[in-house]
Formats: C-alpha cells, sequence, structure tokens
C-alpha cells in the first residue's frame, strides 16, 4: 500500500497521468490519447486564374520584344532553311499583332 502511494506521489511530482494510471492498476497498461486541437481558420478561395491587369504600353512593348527574341533563338534550331522562314515569320506575325495592341491599330 505504501509503495502504491509513493508510486502516485512520484508520478504526480514527474506529471505523468500515463505513469498514474499504470501506478493505480498494475495488471493494464492502457495509453490514453490527447483530443485533437482543432484549429478553425478563415478559408481563403484563390481563382485558378486571376484577372488579367492592364499592362502599360511599355511593358507589352518590352514583353513583345523580348518575345521575338526568344523565337528568333529558337528558329535557329529548326531544321532546314524553309522550317527557318516559316518559323521566323511565324514569329514576327506575332510581333506585329502584339505591337498593334500597343498602337490601337489591328494588322
Amino acid at each position: 500500500m505504501k509503495s502504491r502511494t509513493l508510486t502516485a506521489v512520484a508520478a504526480l511530482s514527474l506529471g505523468g497521468a500515463t505513469l498514474i494510471s499504470f501506478a493505480q492498476t498494475p495488471g493494464q497498461v492502457e495509453a490514453q490519447t490527447p483530443a485533437p486541437i482543432v484549429v478553425e481558420a478563415p478559408l481563403e478561395v484563390i481563382p485558378d486564374r486571376q484577372p488579367e491587369t492592364p499592362q502599360s504600353d511599355q511593358d507589352i512593348r518590352k514583353e513583345a520584344t523580348n518575345a521575338f527574341a526568344e523565337a528568333k533563338a529558337d528558329c535557329r534550331h529548326e531544321r532546314g532553311r524553309q522550317a527557318q522562314a516559316d518559323c521566323l515569320k511565324q514569329a514576327k506575325d506575332d510581333y506585329t499583332a502584339m505591337m498593334a495592341r500597343v498602337h490601337g491599330s489591328k494588322k
């Protein structure tokens, strides 16, 4: 009886709730799991695609120029002169269309 009391006091000093239940029932060992902690946070819905933001004319010019330079570099890797010519024509048409948007005309 005295050893059970000492065991219970030692367990309380250590702060182990599992040790207290073990000291009281030496034949049965039960692990008590704490209740899960639920944290509710506000849900923010992020659309798959953000709405387009208006770009300045200077931004569109930079984008068109950089895209054209990249397309020209990619066209150099095409096999055959005709394939390279077709690729460059498509790149030039894309560049012209983007620049037409900047200037407000449609070509």
